[in-house]
């Protein structure tokens, strides 16, 4: 007998992975806010909001990780996620030390990881977002058998 899984608890999956992930960087992000703040120092204007903008990727990702976390916003969850990985492969390949503002395990890791990371992280967005808003329709001997 061949394994399934039902295509809610995949997606539930995919929300429980990317809540760990945002939360992990969530709280990197404001043990080192400071980091952040440098690091922006080279990539922004010089009279840029450095310290708003580091707050406001922190509050991105835990806003992020509390809409994954409810069943009945989990649908913004997985589109603020879909948005920020690909902010982060865009800024990843545009401006490869960028990245490390964005806290956690990408403070540690290469320009290829971030890609790869990122890419990653928009398959299981999309992912989730398919099986659990898009599946199929079941047919309707499927219904009328339950």
């Amino acid at each position: 007998m061949p394994l399934s899984i039902k295509t809610r608890t995949a997606s539930d999956l995919a929300s429980a992975l990317l809540l760990i992930f945002f939360l992990h960087s969530a709280i990197g992000s404001i043990a080192q806010h400071q980091t952040a703040v440098n690091v922006l120092a080279f990539y922004t204007p010089v009279n840029a909001p450095r310290h708003a903008i580091a707050w406001a990727i922190s509050a991105w990702q835990f806003i992020t990780a509390a809409l994954l976390f409810f069943p009945v916003t989990r649908r913004y969850g997985l589109g603020a996620s879909l948005g920020y990985f690909v902010a982060l492969s865009v800024l990843a390949w545009l401006f490869p030390g960028d990245p490390a503002q964005f806290g956690g395990l990408l403070n540690h890791i290469t320009r290829f990881q971030t890609q790869a990371l990122a890419l990653s992280g928009i398959a299981v967005s999309a992912a989730g977002i398919v099986l659990r808003y898009f599946s199929r329709i079941k047919k309707q001997t499927e219904i009328i058998a339950q």
